[in-house]
């Protein structure tokens, strides 16, 4: 049985006691307050009775926002996060959660009350206006929390549930959909580089990788490695719809050169890029397949490169298509780094649906490289710099950069970008080929040890793997297949959006 609550904000931020839940014989009590809203410049902030333990003072916690959906799950946390504070009244002793970001302010600044529903192990929030409709529709949706919640603390829970009970199609469609596709997703993946977007699909399962293709050799001893045999050595220019086995997913993202801003250029088709003929071709055999829903992911500029024309041509290859897009950030979604990507989705049928999500407070490098160990494969390989770019190195404080170092060692080639150190306490600098600027590790000790950039497990770690993913090839290029690889965070979030044009259920990550 489950148990809402209406709450009312107070003086400088929103401030309510939650009346306690009491429990006789198995059964449940309850009590609903609702009062309205008033303006706030603090945050989102309630107090209550922890009766399992879950949430007690001195506990920590992360919290998912979706921002679209006006709604917020509120998860334990082993490892970092915002603590739960101590609130007496009277003889009682109460949890506080207190929310403050900008992501909150803007949540509850047009919203007349919120519900709160506590469960064993989540609490999740519903803010929205109170408009019948709307408030049904809420709390329809709270409903739908699968029981696979339980192994709470999960922040890719959060996800899972946030991405895979969208409501995408009107309920008969949804019937006549379970109807027609199997129990199983057959998932296609090209330009599967080191397989670090597959690597997720394949932990779930919801999807089977039935057919990869990738052309660079040392990328596909990666992927053979992680993954499988089912990835194709090849130039995707070189296959058609019939070479492929049949499926109901293709995922992928052409190669990004035409598409960054570094590669701007006048020419209005990506014409002096090789590489956006690539991009063409995925949506060929997008169509020659007759998948149902795809996936593309790729840099930012994707969206508005060319003047839009990567854009229109998917419209023009792909008609019978509804596409949604979204630039997403890898640490919104429970990931390690600043990267943003630029998802696309389309689907056969209904316009997918892709929320906006944050989980706060994000992860930190810190937190990600505290993971690496010695038995990790990839432990050892790293790039050994010149004792004058180690000097260099030595003088680059956390989160800094170049400018950091005294100007008798500028030279005329270094930008911006280069000479970078990752600073602990906030989530990494996205993930590039980091040999190329440079970037190095933060400081632990006073020892020498970390004036160097980072290893390769180190990458690896602050792109979300662990120790079981190992990379193969040269140096090199182990560092270029990290750099080009999905993070796990983003991975996960696009599977569980696909999931969910299926209708398929949430299940839990690893």
């Amino acid at each position: 049985m489950r148990m809402v609550f209406f709450c009312s904000r107070d003086g400088p931020g929103i401030h309510t006691d939650i009346v306690t839940r009491h429990i006789r014989n198995g059964v449940q009590r309850r009590k609903n307050v609702e009062k309205k809203i008033k303006g706030s410049k603090r945050g989102l902030t309630f107090s209550f009775i922890s009766e399992n333990g879950t949430f007690a003072p001195g506990s920590r916690y992360r919290y998912v926002i979706d921002k679209d959906a006006g709604r917020i799950m509120i998860l334990p946390s082993k490892d970092g996060g915002n603590t739960v504070s101590r609130k007496r009244s009277g003889l009682r002793i109460k949890s506080l959660i207190d929310l403050r970001s900008r992501d909150i302010l803007e949540l509850v600044s047009a919203s007349d009350h919120m519900e709160i529903e506590f469960k064993e192990e989540c609490i999740l929030v519903a803010i929205h206006q109170k408009a019948e409709n709307d408030r049904r529709a809420k709390i329809c949706y709270l409903n739908l929390m699968p029981e696979l919640l339980m192994a709470a603390g999960n922040e890719n829970t959060a996800i899972n549930h946030i991405c895979g009970h969208i409501p995408q199609t009107e309920p008969w469609e949804d019937l006549v959909l379970r109807k027609q596709v199997p129990d199983v997703l057959r998932v296609i993946s090209l330009f599967s580089g080191a397989g670090m977007l597959d690597h997720e699909f394949t932990k779930d399962p919801r999807f089977e990788i039935v057919y990869a293709a990738e052309y660079d050799h040392d990328a596909v001893g990666t992927y053979r490695h992680n993954i499988g045999s089912q990835i194709a050595e090849c130039d995707i220019r070189t296959l058609s719809g019939q070479d492929l086995p049949k499926a109901d997913i293709i995922i992928g993202g052409p190669p990004c050169q035409p598409f960054s801003n570094a590669n701007r250029h006048e020419d209005s088709r990506g014409s002096l890029h090789p590489e956006g003929d690539m991009f063409a071709h995925y949506l060929r055999l997008v169509r020659e397949s007759g998948v149902r829903a795809f996936l593309i992911e790729n840099v930012p500029g994707l969206l508005s490169a060319a003047m839009g024309h990567y854009m229109n041509l998917i419209q023009t290859i792909l008609p019978d298509y509804s596409v949604s897009a979204k630039v997403i950030t890898d640490c919104d979604l429970g990931g390690y780094t600043k990267r943003k990507r630029a998802v696309l989705i389309g689907n056969k049928g209904a316009t997918p649906v892709i929320p906006d999500v944050k989980i706060r407070p994000v992860r930190t490098a810190g937190e990600a490289l505290s993971r690496v160990a010695p038995d990790w494969p990839n432990f050892s390989d790293v790039t050994i710099s010149s004792e004058w770019v180690r000097k260099k190195i030595s003088m680059i404080p956390e989160g800094g950069n170049w400018h950091d170092l005294p100007e008798e060692y500028w030279t005329k080639s270094v930008h911006s970008n280069m000479y970078r150190r990752v600073d602990r306490n906030q989530p990494s600098i996205s993930i590039a080929n980091w040999r190329k600027f440079l970037l190095s590790p933060p400081k632990w000790t006073d020892s020498a040890e970390w004036d160097r950039i980072l290893t390769v497990s180190e990458a690896a770690a602050l792109q979300g793997l662990d120790k079981h993913f190992a990379f193969s090839g040269s140096l090199n290029s182990m560092q270029q297949q990290v750099a080009n690889g999905v993070t796990a965070a983003i991975a996960r979030f696009c599977k569980n959006i696909l999931a969910g044009l299926f209708g398929r259920p949430v299940v839990m990550a690893d």
